[in-house]
């Protein structure tokens, strides 16, 4: 069985369509649908629990956090509680051709891999993946460390006083050819796995309920896994053919957390934990100090036991730690 897993936080509508699509044409039987909604509120802010029933399908299977704890671990949570040996990581804002995607996973899906979907641009009132001037993407590279000269001309981010300076952030590749092949990062909000590779690797090492364990908030999320699957003797590989449209971009009434002190964390965490010494060290001091960042470093001191743990952990599990090139 193939389960498909998919983080939620408000956007209940959006979050319909996409599971009507998925199940449109398409045998049930073969696949399950586990959603988390993640601390979800309605227009008057108060706590909203999502219910199967708020879908037009059997297959359906809904899980509420109380509140928000980051998109890294309702993946974690709907993945321990999925019943397929292959999982499906999913956006709440994706669409894959009806009918075919669930083929496409099969045919597709490694050990010891993390396979990636093509991305094809969407817009919230065009959801035709065939549309006229459509955008490609194709995974990313990761980049561990980040300037202005790495952003798009128009990004307002070349704006920030003292220039931009960060940590691990993908940067979309073009297509290089129509047969599979390694990528250094998946990107684009459709991904799949076996299940026991998403458990050796510990998914984004959170825990239930606890605070500053592992990946935190909504953002920053695909350069963790990526380098797990590295670190672990896997690898991230990108499939042309396999076309999934995304709705990028997508903001809708605080639909995500974009807190820049918990970005900064889950880029101090990937360092504490990823990398050895010497590129530690180097990569601790490239960004500028600011206040977010100032944040983010307490969140680490205060909880250094938590990570501490994960690195001790990744150095006796994996493959060994990601050195400087």
């Amino acid at each position: 069985m193939v389960s498909v897993v998919i983080p939620c936080r408000n956007d209940l509508s959006l979050l319909q369509k996409v599971v009507d699509n998925l199940c449109e044409e398409t045998d049930k039987s073969e696949f399950e649908i586990v959603i988390v909604n993640d601390g979800s509120v309605d227009s008057g802010g108060r706590p909203m629990t999502m219910h199967a029933r708020d879908f037009n399908h059997t297959n359906i299977k809904v899980l509420n956090n109380d509140s928000s704890f980051g998109v890294g671990y309702a993946f974690d949570r709907g993945c321990s509680e999925a019943r397929g040996d292959i999982v499906v990581i999913a956006g709440a804002d994706i669409f894959p051709r009806k009918g075919k995607w669930l083929e496409s996973v099969k045919n597709s899906v490694r050990e010891e891999e993390i396979g990636c979907a093509t991305s094809i641009g969407l817009k919230p009132d065009n959801l035709d993946i065939d549309r006229e001037g459509r955008y490609v993407r194709c995974g990313a590279d990761l980049l561990f460390t980040v300037d202005n000269d790495d952003l798009p001309r128009n990004s307002l981010l070349r704006q920030v006083r003292g220039g931009y300076r960060a940590l691990f952030e993908a940067k979309w590749l073009p297509k290089l050819h129509d047969e599979p092949y390694e990528i250094p990062c998946i990107l684009g909000a459709f991904y799949f796995t076996t299940k026991a590779f998403y458990e050796k690797i510990h998914g984004w090492d959170t825990e239930k309920d606890v605070r500053f364990q592992g990946h935190q908030g909504w953002g920053s999320l695909e350069p963790y896994l990526s380098l797990k699957a590295r670190m672990y003797g896997g690898k991230c590989v990108i499939y042309p053919d396999f076309e999934v449209g995304h709705v990028f971009g997508r903001l809708p009434n605080g639909a995500r957390s974009n807190r820049p002190d918990l970005h900064w964390f889950n880029r101090l965490f990937m360092v504490y934990t990823t990398t050895e010494d010497p590129l530690k060290s180097e990569l601790l001091n490239y960004p500028h100090t600011d206040f977010a960042l100032n944040k983010a470093r307490e969140y680490i001191k205060e909880n250094f036991d938590k990570v501490l743990k994960i690195r001790e952990r990744n150095i006796r599990e994996s493959c060994g730690l990601i050195t400087k090139k």
